[in-house]
């Protein structure tokens, strides 16, 4: 591979995840203080705070693990450390995916007005299980995260042209119950249950504004400003979380042909957690006015 590529890609990576961890530790404080000063507490934020630790975990591991990876360091080739970091980004990316679908869930019952009865049953329990669906998502992938170790070790060790100061892509072998848990557990069902909760509140969100013009009544400018900023969440959420579901199943079950496209790939999954927080940060009022103050603040002393 090129070095200069090489170079313009360890740029971009570690922008990225430095972007990445800022936005999501300013999205933890800011819900953090909420919470303390007890200002509207919903269970909305235990949720958004767990998401922003675990996308800034993310991003810390993955850069740890380029600037080994691209140093050719020795300890990079090594398989613990390999199984380490292999066990430690499914777990957070698994763990991420579930929260975003937990997020989509909570709009869902939130934001809609159906008055199906499992909707309103979903209403009534959803908020009271959060918690526990937090903690049953995390320790579920934690432990999917496991399921590759034995298989991927034997196949590492069985491969004879591995050195520890090889150049190439490092021949990681998935097993084949790894990929059907890992496709299953912790990529499609998270995805159906954020497109069906995206679907479903969409279609509430554009009905309500429909029955509003049908009966003529005026629709003032914050209630449709709020209304348009649901709608966009809604759809930069379904389009990150489908993008970044096609790349994760592809990194499962492809084998890359070259250095180049592997790395592509990993930063595009990288920048799942940096992109999430700026859906994030759009969407609320309360985020939104914070990077408007520090922007301002920063603005001032250049001023003068």
């Amino acid at each position: 591979m090129n070095f200069a590529f090489w170079m313009i890609l360890l740029v971009i990576g570690v922008l990225e995840s430095i972007t990445g961890i800022l936005l999501n530790t300013a999205i933890v404080a800011v819900q953090i203080n909420v919470v303390k000063n007890k200002l509207r507490s919903n269970p909305s934020h235990p949720l958004t705070i767990t998401m922003g630790l675990v996308n800034t975990l993310l991003l810390c591991m993955s850069i740890i693990w380029v600037m080994l990876y691209m140093t050719w360091s020795p300890i990079s080739k090594a398989i613990e450390v390999i199984n380490f970091f292999v066990v430690a980004a499914s777990w957070f990316m698994f763990f991420s995916y579930w929260l975003t679908a937990w997020l989509c869930v909570y709009y869902f019952v939130s934001v809609t007005n159906f008055h199906q009865q499992i909707v309103v049953c979903l209403k009534r329990t959803f908020t009271s299980a959060l918690p526990y669906l937090l903690l049953i998502s995390g320790m579920g992938s934690f432990a999917l995260s496991f399921t590759s170790l034995w298989d991927a070790r034997v196949k590492l060790e069985n491969k004879d042209n591995i050195t520890l100061h090889a150049t190439a892509i490092i021949p990681y072998g998935f097993s084949k119950l790894f990929i059907i848990l890992a496709t299953l557990f912790g990529c499609w069902i998270p995805f159906a249950l954020t497109s069906i909760s995206i679907g479903l509140t969409l279609s509430s969100i554009l009905r309500h504004v429909w029955r509003l013009k049908q009966n003529n009544f005026n629709c003032s400018a914050p209630q449709l400003k709020a209304h348009l900023n649901a709608i966009r969440t809604m759809v930069l959420l379904f389009l990150l979380c489908t993008s970044s579901y096609i790349m994760a199943l592809f990194a499962f079950e492809v084998e890359f042909s070259s250095d180049d496209i592997y790395l592509l790939n990993c930063l595009f999954i990288m920048s799942y957690p940096t992109v999430e927080a700026v859906i994030l940060i759009q969407a609320s009022s309360k985020l939104k006015k914070m990077f408007q103050i520090k922007c301002s603040r920063q603005e001032i002393p250049m001023r003068t």
